[in-house]
């Protein structure tokens, strides 16, 4: 009885189940009897109907010459296609054990096929005969032995190279071959690093994946032995002595980490034993490989880190822009040992890269303001792309721009990024090709990102100090400005004094001019009086009635130039509760000879509750004196003027309006700019200087569209909160 069908039944089913295939059991001969493994892993029916098919003679027969060949062979079920489940059979035949893996399926891939070949080189040892148990058994020590070999020499193995060449040397003994190779994934995929047989402490031979027979066995995930090399997809015409080749895949956790490669000067050296001891090798090593190449690329990274960590300290504080980059260039050459390391930044116009910061044995080869298109290199394309990369042969790149009098080897460069976009780049090189790892790229980001930090750093800094001199500069050029602006307003207010002072005096030769007959008629006829009255033969009550009619016209003419002085007293200059009616009263009692000599009537209506208004009295005594002015000037054959004076959601409304000839319309846009008049003989300043009042006082002043005939004026002056 065969032990731990379990085992098996479970590899059996798992295969079928990636595979596609409907069902899978091993098949042994004794004698003409064919017996099924494990037994109860078809149902009933099926086994009995394919109990039939194998004991029909052409099956029987198809069936041990494939088991004979040792030959992978299928064929179509016929009839028996839907009593056993599947179109065809497939043979996977295992000749020194004298059993196969019988394969049902309606189709089965080329590349699944191989699983079920080699599932059927595990045969159950059960299988095997006597004389090759004892064979397998030997085999089985064999490896158990090299194993606790590989094992004990590889344990003491500091870095993955030492470990390589230990396990190399007795691989070497192991398999009597003159070349292995340990070949290891490169962290990106693309390439494969040789370790073990090298010079030592040199770099690794870096090989590329897709051009490699290596590379082809990572891609197919299985192993591959040659006889004859130049069978091989892929063959090197430069390995002439080469014959013979295995290549197995190094998998750790179900992932493909590199591979283990065994070389010979003759053919069809090794064996089907020797792949699958290989086999079994690798499978033990790759963990070993991949846990001693971690804990190498960590303290590598820890110890380039650390180094980093010291660039980081020398700049860190700086605010010059040219400096960091230097300093910057420098310790890495320095500490890295680059025979060439640049920092560039970008020009403001975003095409050049400009160095600068240069360090390392080559740095006299970069003179003056060196600049390199964006376009151009391999520089220009790390910085068009935002991304960093590795280059182990530089002269392979077809951006590779090499500089006058160096030609690198091995290239490194990262982008210096200010979030998604690039403010220049540090570009590192050597003249050895296969220089550089993925532990190089992470290390030289993490440096590409303290370095953008502390740049735009010191540029924050440098524009800080840039906007707080703007600013001092800005300070002292707005206090000479207010300093002038207080001069200018000084001056300012004095010609509004001496304008509006100007306009009074115009304004009173106007009014004075139209009152002198009242002061000449009065002066007349008091000078008259006063002669009768000093005349002797005259009665004495006729002499005391010319001496009453004299101190009557002297009351009135004293009446009249006190009104004058009462309008053009200088007053109070500050503001005043005051009632608006008062003020036309005022102003109108003064124009009341001059209304009725040129027969105008003037019509006022004043809403009751009139609030006060806060204004400096004799300001606003101008404005109501220079409209009625205009008013009367322009009728001089008599007309009416109407005085409005009520609310508004601004404040209190005045509307003045006379049926006058108006205004024209290409006069009507400049009424209030100073020195326009539609007179002849006017000064052009009466309404300028009343628009500045009523401004002042923060009110308006406007001329509204003509109605029939006349000018019409509004004036809103604001209430406040009357007390």
């Amino acid at each position: 009885m065969i032990s731990n069908w379990e085992n098996f039944a479970a590899q059996l089913r798992s295969t079928c189940k990636l595979t596609g295939a409907s069902w899978a059991i091993w098949l042994t001969r004794e004698g003409d009897q064919w017996n099924f493994y494990p037994p109860e892993s078809l149902s009933k029916a099926r086994t009995t109907a394919l109990r039939n098919l194998i004991a029909e003679s052409p099956t029987s027969n198809w069936l041990a010459g494939a088991l004979s060949s040792g030959r992978v062979r299928y064929r179509t079920t016929g009839e028996y296609s839907q009593s056993i489940g599947s179109q065809q059979i497939f043979i996977f035949p295992n000749p020194k054990a004298k059993a196969m893996i019988l394969v049902g399926a309606d189709h089965l891939e080329k590349s699944f096929r191989d699983f079920f070949q080699v599932l059927a080189m595990t045969c159950p040892l059960e299988f095997f005969p006597l004389d090759v148990r004892l064979e397998e058994d030997i085999l089985t020590l064999r490896q158990l032995t090299l194993l606790n070999q590989l094992a004990l020499e590889a344990a003491g193995g500091l870095d993955i190279d030492e470990v390589a060449r230990r396990v190399v040397t007795r691989l070497r003994r192991t398999f009597s071959t003159e070349q292995v190779v340990v070949l290891l994934l490169s962290q990106d995929g693309k390439t494969l690093l040789e370790y073990g047989d090298g010079v030592e402490g040199a770099p690794p031979m870096v090989i590329p994946v897709e051009l490699s027979l290596a590379g082809y066995v990572i891609e197919q995930m299985k192993p591959v032995r040659y006889g004859d090399i130049r069978e091989a997809p892929r063959f090197y015409p430069e390995m002439p002595d080469v014959h013979s080749a295995l290549i197995v895949p190094l998998m750790y956790r179900n992932e493909i980490i590199g591979t283990i490669c065994l070389q010979s000067n003759l053919g069809n050296v090794f064996s089907d034993r020797d792949e699958r001891l290989l086999v079994v090798i690798a499978s033990h090593l790759a963990g070993l490989f991949e846990n001693v190449r971690l804990n190498q690329e960590t303290r590598e990274r820890a110890m380039k880190l650390s180094l980093i960590h010291q660039v980081a300290q020398r700049v860190v504080g700086l605010v010059d822009e040219a400096e960091i980059a230097k300093d910057t260039a420098e310790l890495m050459a320095e500490y890295f040992s680059y025979e060439l390391a640049l920092v560039l930044l970008t020009d403001a116009t975003g095409n050049y890269l400009t160095v600068a910061g240069v360090g390392g044995s080559m740095a006299h080869l970069i003179t003056g303001d060196f600049q390199l298109p964006t376009s151009a290199g391999i520089i220009g394309l790390v910085y068009r792309q935002a991304k960093g990369g590795y280059f182990n042969d530089a002269s392979l790149v077809d951006e590779y721009y090499p500089l006058p009098g160096w030609k690198a080897g091995s290239e490194l460069c990262v982008p210096l990024l200010d979030g998604a976009r690039a403010i220049g780049v540090i570009d590192v090189e050597r003249a050895d090709k296969n220089t550089f790892t993925w532990t190089d790229l992470l290390v030289l980001e993490s440096l590409a990102g303290i370095l953008s930090s502390v740049i735009l750093a010191a540029r924050r800094y440098q524009e800080l100090q840039e906007r707080i001199e703007a600013q001092r500069e800005t300070e002292i050029r707005l206090k000479q400005l207010f300093a002038e602006l207080q001069l200018s307003m000084e001056s300012l207010e004095k010609s509004q004094k001496a304008l509006l002072q100007a306009e009074k005096m115009a304004a009173a030769g106007r009014l004075t001019a139209s009152i002198a007959h009242e002061i000449n008629n009065p002066l007349q006829s008091l000078s008259n009086c006063l002669h009768l009255a000093g005349r002797n033969e005259l009665p004495p009550e006729v002499r005391e009635k010319y001496r009453q009619i004299a101190e009557n016209e002297l009351d009135r003419l004293m009446v009249t130039v006190q009104r004058m002085l009462d309008l053009y007293r200088p007053g109070a200059r500050e503001r005043q509760w005051t009632n608006l009616e008062g003020i036309f009263e005022r102003v109108l009692t003064l124009l009341d000879s001059q209304l009725r000599k040129n027969h105008i009537q003037v019509h006022t209506r004043f809403v009751e509750d009139m609030p006060n208004v806060l204004v400096v009295s004799s300001q606003i005594q101008q404005v109501i004196l220079n409209l009625l002015l205009n008013s009367i000037e322009a009728m001089p054959d008599g007309g009416e003027v109407f005085i409005d004076v009520g609310h508004s959601k601004e404040g209190v409304e005045i509307v003045l309006v006379d049926t006058g000839g108006g205004v024209l319309d290409g006069e009507r846009e400049r009424i209030f700019e100073p020195f326009v008049s539609t007179k002849d003989d006017g000064t052009g300043l009466g309404l300028s200087v009343s628009y500045g009042i009523v401004q002042a006082h923060g009110g308006t002043i406007e001329l509204l569209p003509d109605r029939d005939k006349g000018a019409s004026f509004r004036i809103v002056l604001p209430t406040g909160e009357n007390p």
